[in-house]
């Protein structure tokens, strides 16, 4: 099967996706694993691979075959609640844009022709027409205020946080990624005993614990 590092194939960040979109099929596997494997479940590990005192070593087709399970049973994870991720991103994207429609209408309010026709009524009037400028200027302030923070809520502030609009495109992007893999790794762990290269079942491997990542960090804020 060539030489396979277990510094080459990791699966931490599988592992801990399993583990925080589903306890139960974490716990499954855990228990019907090897006790000699069970340093692979370990949440936190950086390597997902216990490497011995005095440097890296082969990993076995034991581990590999434990680690593809791992992949499978996350990528049909991701796909399968995707849909829930999706009516969460949209509803805050929805809610902000109902906000956002709001503080234009106050802004609005703020400079509007009505106000400055009153302005114009009360021009003898200097204290009047004081107040009215101050509740003209406060109302156009909170208008444009709220208008900012959504914008920021939003994402238009990408320094400060995340685009949810993209945030939606990016978790499309990662669902249909789960499937494409899954499709490439399933057949292979049916046949997994006959297989004598194993360097792409590795590849599949490592491409779910990179997508295992960046799905970690995407649904962070919608858990």
């Amino acid at each position: 099967m060539g030489e396979i590092k277990k510094s080459d194939m990791v699966n931490s960040k599988t592992v801990s996706l399993l583990h925080k979109l589903s306890q139960t099929k974490y716990q499954g596997l855990k228990d019907t694993t090897d006790s000699n494997y069970e340093y692979l479940f370990n949440i936190g590990d950086d390597l997902g691979a216990n490497i011995e005192e005095g440097g890296d070593v082969d990993v076995n087709r034991e581990e590999i075959f434990i680690k593809a399970k791992t992949a499978k049973e996350t990528l049909e994870t991701v796909s399968d609640q995707a849909h829930e991720f999706f009516k969460k991103i949209k509803k805050k994207i929805d809610t902000y844009k109902k906000l956002e429609l709001i503080s234009q209408i106050i802004a609005a309010i703020g400079s509007s022709a009505i106000l400055i026709t009153l302005l114009n009524e009360f021009e003898e009037n200097k204290d009047m027409k004081f107040k009215l400028q101050l509740i003209s200027g406060v109302i156009a302030t909170i208008g444009s205020i709220l208008s900012i923070f959504l914008n920021r809520g939003l994402g238009a502030w990408s320094f400060n946080r995340r685009n949810r609009v993209e945030d939606y495109d990016n978790l499309v992007e990662s669902k249909l990624r789960s499937e494409r893999l899954l499709r490439d790794l399933v057949p292979k762990i049916q046949i997994f005993d006959a297989l004598e290269d194993l360097e792409e079942v590795s590849k599949i491997i490592n491409e779910t614990e990179d997508l295992s990542e960046k799905v970690g960090v995407l649904i962070a804020d919608y858990s």
